[in-house]
């Protein structure tokens, strides 16, 4: 299998002297095509950090880290940026939507980000709103719609840009077994597309979704 990333003795500290965490301590991993990787473990144990590591949001103290091929050290903030609007979809535990827009509106964003012209913007996430059930809610307030409804306008918005890698923060949180089940299904499909997806969760219903099973505890994964 094709891999679309890897880490090595990746590293991440927040603040200075006695009081600093390390939230992540020599963290090791590879994602290939088609897999779907369940991250595993308590609340504080570095799973969010990592995610943000991996997904380009902020870097490393220390290891490296390549993306399709690309190895991110050496690049300026402005062409990480470019690589990551490409590569990655992002879907949040607290959906991180735009209150004031509609459905569709929130998931045209990261085609609009792209410089996509926002005819074809909509269009594509009309398509991809309508491929999760939300052909009836396009035009909603996100305010209007139930937490099942949100998640699903979340992962429109992480798929619409055609992504790589998708990486999703407990993404089953706020929802009931059914619509999680609905949720990890979508994903589980996404990745049978040739998608590499990491999900990190404390919820043991979704072990049955994962390609691969590792567990974080105090900022090593194993």
């Amino acid at each position: 299998m094709t891999s679309l990333l890897s880490a090595s003795n990746i590293s991440k500290k927040f603040g200075s002297g006695p009081g600093s965490v390390t939230a992540l301590k020599d963290i090791s991993l590879e994602l290939s095509e088609a897999e779907l990787i369940l991250v595993s473990g308590p609340s504080g144990s570095g799973k969010t950090t990592l995610l943000q590591v991996l997904g380009l949001l902020m870097r490393p103290d220390n290891g490296s880290l390549t993306v399709l091929d690309q190895p991110v050290a050496g690049l300026s903030d402005d062409r990480v940026a470019k690589l990551r609007l490409r590569t990655f979809g992002f879907v949040y535990q607290d959906f991180k939507l735009i209150r004031a827009l509609t459905a569709v509106e929130n998931v045209m964003l990261p085609l609009i980000a792209a410089k996509e012209s926002p005819k074809i913007a909509r269009q594509k996430a009309v398509t991809r709103l309508e491929q999760l059930g939300m052909s009836g809610r396009l035009n909603a307030n996100v305010e209007s719609l139930s937490g099942g409804e949100k998640q699903r306008v979340a992962i429109a918005r992480a798929l619409v840009n055609d992504p790589k890698i998708i990486l999703a923060d407990e993404p089953t949180a706020n929802l009931d077994t059914v619509h999680g089940q609905q949720i990890m299904e979508i994903l589980k499909t996404a990745g049978n597309s040739g998608l590499g997806i990491i999900v990190v969760s404390h919820d043991e219903r979704l072990d049955p979704y994962a390609t691969r099973k590792l567990s974080m505890l105090d900022g090593r994964l194993r």
